[in-house]
């Protein structure tokens, strides 16, 4: 039985509940699809639980908005420097979403699925 060990140093109780992403190598092959919520305590680490891990592409971006996102159902919207919401859909997977129609400047894209909320700062430019 092959068993892997996963060392994390450099953590104190203050760190307690924060999300930690974690490269996983077996043979070369990276997973870097999910992050995971780790609760430390005094007696070790404990996985929480794993959450799904988003990504924005190319930042500042053009007329096309990258967005890699879980396998599960994901809102995706957008609101624009002055809080107005621009945009708003639900995804999964990887996704090519046109931005065209909204004028240069700075967004909030903020990314949703039922455990997990994430916002990201791009600019459209």
């Amino acid at each position: 039985m092959n068993t892997a060990q996963l060392t994390v140093s450099g953590l104190a109780l203050s760190n307690n509940n924060q999300l930690f992403r974690c490269k996983v190598s077996k043979l070369g092959c990276e997973n870097l699809t999910n992050s995971a919520s780790l609760s430390l305590g005094t007696t070790g680490l404990a996985l929480v639980e794993n959450l799904p891990l988003f990504r924005v592409g190319s930042n500042p971006m053009t007329n096309v908005l990258d967005l890699f996102l879980p396998s599960q159902k994901t809102e995706v919207v957008i609101f624009d420097i002055l809080s107005k919401k621009v945009f708003r859909n639900e995804f999964s997977g990887e996704q090519h979403v046109s931005v065209s129609h909204l004028p240069n400047g700075m967004y909030s894209i903020l990314l949703r699925t039922d455990s997990v909320k994430k916002v990201f700062k791009v600019i459209k430019g």
